[in-house]
């Protein structure tokens, strides 16, 4: 366990698997996270040393339907507390949520409509302000059509969109 004179917890160092577990925990908070990815993700935080009693706790849950999520949240906020991970407002989350998903849109493991259709669904037009560029690009996506875009405009107008929310401070580091 990472601790300091006074036994007090620390926060392990930025390294990707932080920033990994950092993505799967925006998801979790926005409620469109699946618990058996945050587990994961806490399992590779204990693989890399982290072994904070909150955090191997988290990495042996064994996800099932009749998981309590009520005991769920409670080993997650354990969790959050020792890797210094609060809960952030829901603007900060919807943008820390939307970067997760932006990167895996970079890696291609979703397509431009699976990033816009998820964008719309999770965040919709009463989400932060920051996002509704993206959301709206699902809007462009059904209108293909009647409007002057064209796929490749609108995968250009994402990698715009992405660059700018990337940039976005992590507020986790």
């Amino acid at each position: 366990m990472l601790e300091d004179e006074g036994h007090q917890p620390l926060a392990i160092p930025c390294t990707e698997t932080r920033r990994r577990f950092a993505d799967q925990l925006a998801m979790y908070d926005l409620g469109v996270g699946d618990s058996r990815a945050l587990v994961a993700a806490a399992t590779e935080l204990l693989v890399e040393g982290c072994d904070a009693e909150p955090v191997v706790s988290l990495a042996c849950v064994v996800v099932t339907p009749l998981t309590n999520p009520f005991e769920m949240a409670a080993l997650v906020q354990a969790a959050r507390e020792e890797l210094r991970m609060s809960r952030l407002d829901p603007d900060a989350t919807e943008i820390r949520a939307a970067q997760t998903q932006l990167r895996r849109w970079r890696r291609g493991l979703l397509t431009d409509r699976e990033l816009s259709g998820w964008a719309h669904r999770a965040i919709g037009h009463e989400g932060s302000a920051a996002l509704q560029e993206l959301v709206v690009i699902d809007d462009v996506l059904d209108e293909l059509d009647y409007v002057d875009d064209t796929l490749s405009s609108v995968h250009r107008d994402l990698e715009v969109i992405a660059d700018e929310l990337l940039a976005l401070p992590d507020p986790w580091q």
